[in-house]
């Protein structure tokens, strides 16, 4: 591949990158299954006023076995669609443990048991859905340090946009909850369509995104560079029109680039391993380019055309 090839497929795929960033960055809520719709992201909360994590996430508490006195001194903070607000970390589900077995207060325990990065929708047989959280913190020894894993089965139900509920743990660490809620349900059902839009503090502010972050970044950047840049080229060069914006060369470049790097990349101009294929007569007008400045370049060309139509007949 020739270096201005190259040079347009790199910058074709910088590109690409960025826009599947965009289109990518919410596909944790959603689902296409045999033909239906799901949409989780009106169950997504966001900051809440007060500041502080329970107002702001779900808060489930572990209920208590029969002898089991350690089993309710779990809080669980857990966010869908959306990491868990006022923590730290990129979290989706975090176990906080603040009593001891016999009941007295210790010292908050955190432990993340699902992460926000890798999460996503599935179907279950019976239409319901399951909200698969990323790997979480690592177990103990016995369970040879497996990451804890974190599961909501979510029930289409007409009640609501509902809460999850703490329904067990497995062996090292394996977390479930069950959520009965209306947003489970398929787009365009009728229970889906009574469904509220979205929970009150979550219309407030939606947590970005890491690709939505390194867009703002980049494009205020840019911004930056393009204004400091037509000030600096107009006042200390006395550049006029476009010749005040920086490096206008490399610009214009940048886009032909582009367009040459989807041609290349997609054969949009009918090209194959990069040289180009025609089937129409040879053109020998290339040579002249630049050079019909006077009146004999214009007769070569001329003799030139002739014996080309004597070739071709």
């Amino acid at each position: 591949m020739r270096a201005r090839e190259a040079t347009a497929v790199a910058v074709f795929a910088v590109l690409a990158a960025m826009a599947a960033v965009c289109v990518a960055q919410d596909m944790s809520c959603q689902l296409n299954s045999d033909g239906k719709t799901f949409d989780l992201s009106p169950l997504r909360k966001g900051p809440n006023p007060s500041g502080n994590m329970e107002n702001s996430n779900y808060v489930v508490q572990q209920q208590a076995h029969d002898g089991d006195t350690d089993s309710d001194s779990y809080t669980y903070y857990l966010n869908i669609c959306a990491a868990v607000v006022n923590d730290n970390g990129n979290t989706g589900c975090v176990q906080y443990k603040t009593r001891d077995p016999q009941g007295n207060p210790i010292a908050p325990v955190r432990k993340v048991t699902g992460g926000y990065s890798g999460s996503l929708v599935k179907s279950l047989n019976a239409g319901d859905l399951r909200y698969e959280y990323g790997p979480g913190d690592p177990h103990s020894a016995r369970c040879n340090n497996a990451s804890r894993t974190t599961v909501i089965i979510l029930l289409c139900e007409d009640v609501g946009l509902g809460s999850p509920i703490f329904a067990g743990e497995a062996n090292c660490g394996a977390y479930t909850f069950v959520w009965a809620s209306c947003a489970a349900c398929p787009v365009g059902s009728a229970i889906r369509n009574a469904c509220p839009s979205q929970l009150p503090c979550s219309s407030s502010s939606k947590k970005l995104s890491g690709g939505s972050i390194l867009l703002i970044i980049f494009f205020s950047l840019l911004s930056a560079y393009l204004l400091f840049g037509v000030l600096y080229n107009r006042w200390v060069h006395g550049a006029k029109g476009m010749e005040q914006v920086p490096n206008r060369e490399f610009w214009s470049e940048t886009w032909s680039n582009a367009k040459a790097g989807c041609s290349y990349i997609f054969s949009c101009s009918g090209t194959s391993g990069g040289t180009s294929v025609s089937a129409s007569k040879p053109s020998t007008s290339i040579k002249y380019q630049g050079m019909m400045t006077d009146e004999k370049a214009e007769e070569a060309l001329d003799a030139d055309l002739d014996a080309e139509e004597d070739l071709y007949g």
